[in-house]
């Protein structure tokens, strides 16, 4: 009966923690601060916002391309770009045999 009990109390921490994994603003503040990165929410709240309040639909790959993009475009390197994962594609078709791989690796960022 015990164990029972045990593997209960288990499953209902489980899903608290996945609820509030999913839902860090419903943390209390203190424990919010150590387990959230402020950045990453911040991000997280930007494409909420977009993808409830927009007038279309925005998939999750073009906000993600587009933040990394912006990311990127902000440090004005003319040696540094970001390549969505089709440009990546295109990039590579175009310059094969062109480069070594090492010089290739260093510039091209890579898509998640």
């Amino acid at each position: 009966m015990s164990k029972v009990i045990a593997a209960l109390v288990a499953v209902a921490m489980l899903c608290v923690g996945l609820y509030l994994g999913g839902h860090p603003e419903s943390l209390p503040q203190p424990v919010r601060d150590v387990f959230v990165d402020d950045s990453t929410s911040l991000q997280a709240q930007a494409r909420d916002v977009i993808k409830d309040n927009f007038t279309r639909k925005v998939p999750n790959g073009q906000l993600d391309d587009a933040s990394l993009r912006g990311m990127v475009r902000t440090l004005h390197s003319r040696f540094s770009h970001y390549f969505s994962k089709r440009e990546n594609q295109l990039f590579r078709e175009s310059t094969s045999g062109q480069f070594s791989d090492r010089t290739a690796a260093r510039l091209i960022l890579q898509p998640p």
